[in-house]
């Protein structure tokens, strides 16, 4: 894809999409006269990680790296006091 094409979009969708096939059926655009434009009409979908290789040492030892993703629409102060909330549990 050449730069400056990438986007991103929020998702609403029934419940967990688990394939390329699934997020291929999902509706960008419903004209007025009833065509339907698909994300699989437009784009290629790949199922893929961000990173799989995290490694931060800290002050020269070991440590451990925690990726968060916030969820459209949630409360990020919330999602922060639980997330250190479960860590000293």
């Amino acid at each position: 894809m050449p730069p400056g094409q990438e986007f991103t979009y929020s998702v609403r969708a029934q419940g967990r999409l688990q394939s390329e096939q699934e997020f291929g059926e999902i509706v960008l655009r419903a004209n007025a006269d009833g065509s339907i434009v698909r994300l699989k009409d437009v784009a290629r979908m790949e199922l893929a990680t961000q990173d799989y290789d995290i490694n931060r040492p800290v002050e020269r030892k070991p440590s451990a790296v925690l990726a968060l993703y916030q969820l459209p629409g949630s409360n990020a102060l919330e999602a922060e006091k639980g997330v250190k909330s479960r860590m000293r549990s």
